[in-house]
């Protein structure tokens, strides 16, 4: 099974490593062979990823043997665990160590950013879907509160405004 999967996962994570990088400051600012060397690490990354979300869920599934997998199962937790740990990455590597920045090229929505500037300054960003569309009124409000206990900055009306409608637009 892994080695039917390994290379089918290292080839297609290498071509959307290359496809990727118009999105990225990288692909415009750095030498060739630093972008080379971005796409390699950044592959074997995916691979180790990949390999993880397949162990997490043949544990969690308690798959045994080959024919006894449920393979639906199996690969909605390894999708599920892989894009988990893949959305923390591009959030922890872009905002925390802010060591990618994106291209003019990455659709990001004035939304989005307003949600990732605000939120991001005290803790990860939530998933929207964990509160209703009613509840993040309330939610942000609470935030706020801890914001200015904090000393952080507080957001203006406008921003707060956008941030609450981006939560409700994407809530459950």
């Amino acid at each position: 099974m892994f080695a039917r999967y390994l290379p089918a996962l290292a080839v297609l994570n290498a071509l959307w490593e290359v496809a990727q990088l118009p999105l990225y400051t990288l692909w415009w600012e750095a030498p060739p062979l630093s972008i080379a060397y971005t796409v390699l690490h950044c592959t074997l990354g995916d691979v180790l990823i990949g390999v993880g979300a397949l162990l997490a869920a043949l544990i969690v599934t308690r798959a045994g043997t080959l024919c006894d997998w449920h393979w639906i199962q199996v690969g909605t937790i390894t999708a599920t665990f892989g894009l988990s740990y893949t959305a923390f990455s591009e959030w922890f590597n872009t905002t925390v160590r802010a060591v990618w920045t994106y291209s003019e090229w990455m659709p990001v929505t004035p939304a989005g950013k307003s949600f990732d500037a605000t939120c991001s300054q005290c803790h990860a960003l939530p998933d929207p879907g964990q509160h209703t569309a009613n509840e993040w009124s309330g939610v942000v409000g609470c935030m706020t509160q801890n914001m200015k206990a904090m000393g952080k900055p507080l957001p203006d009306q406008a921003t707060l405004e956008t941030v609450i409608e981006f939560l409700q637009t994407h809530a459950k």
